[in-house]
């Protein structure tokens, strides 16, 4: 939080680096995550889902989480950060 750090929850299920209850935590303290399909083909985009629902049972909402940001948002957030 100190250094605005994201987070990345890593949606690929045989990784989910960053569980339910760390992202809670994460998102309890202020942290902001980014979902990552860590998608390596067009085929493995589909993994996301995995990441979203790992996020939802921590209570990330698209608030807390950048790419689900509008655009506009992320650009002003990445230019304003210190």
């Amino acid at each position: 939080r100190e250094h605005q750090t994201i987070l990345e929850m890593n949606a690929n299920p045989a990784r989910l680096d960053l569980n339910a209850a760390l992202a809670r935590l994460a998102k309890d303290q202020g942290i902001l995550l980014a979902v990552n399909s860590d998608a390596h083909a067009e085929a493995q985009l589909d993994l996301i889902d995995f990441g979203i629902a790992n996020a939802r049972r921590g209570w990330v909402e698209a608030r807390h989480a950048v790419n689900a940001w509008p655009f506009e948002k992320m650009v002003s957030w990445l230019e304003n950060r210190h």
